[in-house]
């Protein structure tokens, strides 16, 4: 039952964009209670849907393109089209677009490597909280094989879990390797996974993994806090250290609760709430929308801005997201009737 919960962690992210802490970026703590959520979500998905390497990969591939692709390329295209109209002049669009930048953002993956792509995606980039989005689907190319391949998921936690220890000291990059790029962070993931499998199958196995990931998470978060508080205020350790910590359990009692169908929507509807965000900054600020605001003051400026966020996000969802949730449903529920029948016919030869 994670759907309330991943809208309230779209909405800290929303206002980690408005109201930047330099001391601690709760935006950031929202971002890793996402991939863990996606870490679990993805593993029941897959065992209850696609649980073979090969055909099945493929149809895991497809369902995550119609997941994603529609709404994010609706909102690149609207800011895109806000931009040239309205000159936003933003600090990611401060260069002039071009077809190649539009199609590095489109392609979305670029996004995550912004920062070393300089007068390109760097400079124009449509939405910029979109760097996660490609974080996660380089995770979505190779999770079918960590989950169906028991030894290549337990080699990936361990050499994921080391590269994050190595980055938050400092040795590596800690922004990129123990935050952004994928290698430090597959393991965050991975606790979602364990947590669904453990779920599924009361496997021992995946509460160790849990037991083992969490305990080491929270005596590195001590140690460091008592040997080392540099590197735990260094770049985003201390927010992925946190989010971890906090929103990892929060998850454990979600997954315990019956599934609701009033959840489930709200859950659809905070993709579109994640995306639309950074636009609809852009046209307040452009527009001076909070000046229009009936009690002036900064809270009722922001108390709009969310609102207006979330009807957004839900305009999406009804226009965008449930047309084609009907159809990546479909196609989800004939590729599993294809291997239940290839099974039967299996079974009886």
């Amino acid at each position: 039952m994670f759907g309330t919960f991943r809208v309230i962690l779209a909405i800290l992210v929303l206002l980690s964009h408005i109201f930047v802490n330099a001391q601690f970026n709760y935006g950031v703590s929202a971002v890793i209670g996402f991939l863990m959520i996606s870490g679990y979500v993805m593993a029941v998905m897959i065992r209850q849907n696609y649980g073979k390497i090969g055909k099945s990969t493929l149809y895991f591939y497809a369902d995550r393109f119609l997941r994603i692709y529609p709404q994010y390329f609706l909102f690149i295209v609207l800011t895109q089209i806000a931009d040239l109209n309205w000159h936003f002049n933003a600090y990611f669009l401060h260069t002039t677009p071009t077809p190649w930048k539009f199609f590095l953002n489109a392609l979305i993956v670029p996004a995550n490597y912004y920062m070393l792509l300089n007068h390109s995606i760097s400079q124009y980039l449509l939405i910029p909280a979109a760097w996660s989005l490609g974080l996660e689907e380089q995770f979505y190319w190779i999770f079918p094989f960590l989950i169906l391949i028991p030894w290549l998921g337990r080699a990936t936690t361990i050499v994921s879990f080391t590269t994050y220890l190595i980055a938050a000291f400092g040795i590596l990059n800690s922004e990129l390797f123990a935050f952004r790029f994928l290698p430090g962070v597959i393991f965050i993931f991975l606790l979602g996974k364990n947590l669904a499998e453990y779920n599924l199958t009361k496997k021992r196995e995946n509460l160790w993994t849990m037991i083992s990931l969490y305990s080491a998470t929270v005596i590195l978060t001590l140690y460091m806090w008592f040997f080392s508080l540099n590197h735990l205020l260094e770049d985003y350790n201390n927010e992925v250290l946190a989010g971890i910590i906090i929103g990892f359990p929060m998850i454990v009692f979600l997954s315990r609760l019956q599934r609701q169908k009033w959840d489930e929507f709200l859950g659809h509807c905070s993709y579109g709430i994640f995306l639309c965000h950074i636009l609809i900054k852009y046209i307040f600020t452009r527009f001076r929308l909070y000046d229009i605001a009936l009690i002036r003051g900064p809270w009722t400026s922001v108390i709009a801005f969310v609102l207006v966020c979330i009807i957004v996000g839900f305009l999406s969802y009804y226009l965008v997201e449930k047309p084609t949730q009907r159809f990546r449903f479909a196609l989800r529920k004939r590729h599993s009737q294809s291997l239940i029948s290839s099974f039967e016919s299996h079974r009886q030869s």
